[in-house]
């Protein structure tokens, strides 16, 4: 319910009709029926910092509810151990998601030592992503020039065609193809850049499985 509220709540700010009721992150029979051990499990299985408590504290105290700060903190940190893993902290990464430093010191090196992976992984999908779209680019430049340089000798072949216009339509060709062959040299290195790269990012998502297997 929680989750499909924040989902409601983000379809309206994009809408632009956020509300500040629509959008707590408690409604009411949610306040007054809390187990605040199950809600600060939730929260810490999330990764979210102690601070997020103060959101349900205002979302409450408008229904006459207070936050147990004692078992809001047990159920956290029981969350917590199951979001701090190196496991969980490779997906955080793998998104490009921000860590928000809410690990204990006992579980943080765990989950950095997955985070980082999963960084270094994020921002490799990034680049290539990047080089792809350079390569659509680039394809689509090239068949652009194809039309045009069709085009143009249906024009350059023509009877019709004036000899002196004809002539400068020759030029044009040439230059049409020097830049469509200057194109398809950078689409092969493209290609294969890119074939590299995703083999490289493969190789990293398989070492990563098979450290968290053994």
């Amino acid at each position: 319910m929680r989750g499909q509220r924040l989902a409601t709540c983000l379809l309206g700010l994009l809408a632009g009709i956020f509300t500040l009721n629509g959008c707590a992150t408690l409604d009411k029979d949610e306040c007054l029926n809390a187990d605040w051990r199950i809600i600060g499990y939730e929260d810490g299985s999330r990764g979210k910092s102690l601070n997020y408590l103060g959101e349900h504290r205002e979302a409450c105290a408008k229904h006459g509810v207070a936050p147990d700060l004692d078992l809001y903190r047990q159920g956290r940190d029981e969350g917590l151990g199951d979001y701090c893993t190196q496991r969980r902290g490779y997906t955080e990464g793998g998104r490009g998601n921000k860590y928000q430093h809410v690990c204990p010191a006992n579980l943080e090196g765990r989950f950095l030592a997955g985070y980082r992976r999963g960084i270094k992984e994020h921002e490799l999908s990034e680049v290539i992503s990047k080089k792809e779209y350079e390569l659509a680019g680039l394809r689509t430049s090239v068949e652009k020039l194809e039309k045009e340089h069709a085009d143009l000798k249906a024009k350059a072949t023509a009877d019709e065609t004036p000899e002196a216009e004809r002539k400068s339509l020759i030029d044009e060709l040439l230059a049409l193809e020097k830049s469509r062959a200057t194109d398809k040299r950078n689409i092969q290195l493209l290609e294969l850049d890119i074939d590299h790269l995703n083999n490289q990012l493969l190789d990293m998502q398989e070492r990563h499985e098979n450290m968290l297997s053994k």
